[in-house]
Order: structure tokens, then C-alpha cells, then sequence
């Protein structure tokens, strides 16, 4: 029972934290994504990858399982964040 709300904290942290929000826009918005995969349908529920941010500057990375009209496919994408700024991706890779 631990171990569940454990999990289901660590996504609920992941998925509030604002990388992640902006990786979700990016991925929707992205005409390159669309082209490959169609309009995206769905997103995966559970995002694997993390967050670490020091002294205001962060990195994250995630695989994202995405669902498209077209095909599916998991997007790694890396972003950063430089102090008093917000998240910018830094790079993405679909799988």
C-alpha cells in the first residue's frame, strides 16, 4: 500500500512540476511531432525521468509515451532552466 501513494505522489509531483507542464505543451504544440505522429490523442500517465534544481537553475529530462492519430511513439526531451528565467527545451528525440 506504501509503495502506491509513494508512486502516485512521485508522478503527481512530476507531472505539477512546470518542466513537465511545458513539455506537454511543446509536445502538443510541435508541428515536427505532428507530422509524424498525427494530432496527438493521448499522453502517457506516467512520465519516467525527473527534476533536479539548485540555486534557481534546473535540468529535467522525460520519456513520454505519446499517442497520435498516426503512430505512437516515447519523446525524450531534455530542457533547462537558467535562474530568474523559466524552463526551455533544451533538445528533443522521438523513439
Amino acid at each position: 500500500m506504501f509503495v502506491g501513494v509513494l508512486f502516485s505522489m512521485t508522478i503527481f509531483l512530476i507531472k505539477s512540476n512546470r518542466s513537465y507542464e511545458i513539455s506537454e505543451r511543446f509536445i502538443r504544440e510541435n508541428p515536427q511531432v505532428r507530422s509524424q505522429l498525427g494530432e496527438v490523442i493521448s499522453i502517457g500517465l506516467v512520465p519516467m525521468g525527473g527534476v533536479s534544481i539548485s540555486n534557481g537553475r534546473g535540468e529535467a529530462n522525460f520519456d513520454i509515451k505519446v499517442k497520435g492519430t498516426m503512430k505512437s511513439a516515447t519523446i525524450n526531451i531534455s530542457l533547462y532552466k537558467e535562474s530568474n528565467s523559466d524552463w526551455k527545451i533544451k533538445e528533443y528525440k522521438m523513439k
